[in-house]
């Protein structure tokens, strides 16, 4: 059978069909390294598992790190120890140059005894901070949350601080780096709507962010992630 229909005008979507990278954007991957060459105590996590924020990762074994937050410790004790000491002589001697019984160079010197202290517990407070700080990176946790994307170590296993032991990504802040023809580039605008379909089923709704020039190559993110998993 044959039918009619009034023509009217409106407008075409082109649709182009290509391959491309997906990679998470800046701010979307973490790689857990540790603080030193240390042994994996724990890995929470496998490849695939769902983290949320603030999830404990991984621990790692901070013996040196607690040993050198112990000495750090006695010694800024050490330091506060000594500048009390100063401080008391500094208002001794104060005493005895208000009474005449010292001459003035005495006083100076008291003055920069005391300075000495107080620089040497400065010193001491700042090496215990960061004593701290390293011990604490003992236990990592999550700082956004993903999906475990890679876990490249296990329990038992040494790792050094250029050996990544988990990596997660945030599959809300992907971006796919496309190759199109030359003759379709200028087709390709920002703000263009996409999809990607990957390994597995999963589905990303995308939008054009930009072109890379003579490359030919376009940029999109991802807006949303129709399934909760991400290839590595």
């Amino acid at each position: 059978p044959v039918t009619a229909r009034p023509a009217e005008i409106c407008s075409l979507r082109a649709v182009i069909h290509t391959t491309g990278v997906v990679t998470p954007s800046q701010g979307a991957e973490f790689l857990v390294t540790p603080p030193e060459t240390a042994r994996i105590l724990e890995v929470t996590k496998a490849e695939g598992d769902q983290v949320a924020s603030g999830d404990i990762l991984v621990r790692f074994d901070a013996g040196s790190a607690a040993a050198n937050v112990a000495r750090q410790r006695a010694d800024l004790a050490s330091a506060q120890a000594l500048a009390e000491n100063a401080r008391i002589a500094h208002a001794r001697m104060r005493d005895f140059v208000d009474r005449g019984l010292v001459a003035r160079q005495e006083m100076d010197r008291a003055d920069r005894d005391l300075a000495d202290a107080q620089a040497g517990v400065a010193r001491a407070q700042a090496g215990l901070a960061a004593a701290e700080t390293a011990a604490a990176r003992a236990i990592v946790r999550a700082p956004f949350s993903g999906i475990v994307a890679n876990r490249l170590k296990n329990p038992g296993d040494i790792a050094s601080t250029t050996d990544t032991v988990l990596r997660v990504v945030d599959p809300r802040r992907m971006e796919v780096m496309a190759t199109v023809p030359s003759a379709d580039a200028p087709r390709v605008v920002p703000g263009a709507s996409a999809r990607a379909t990957i390994g597995g089923g999963v589905v990303l709704r995308l939008t054009v962010e930009g072109r890379a020039g003579d490359r030919k190559s376009t940029r999109l993110n991802s807006s949303h992630v129709s399934e909760s998993r991400m290839p590595s």
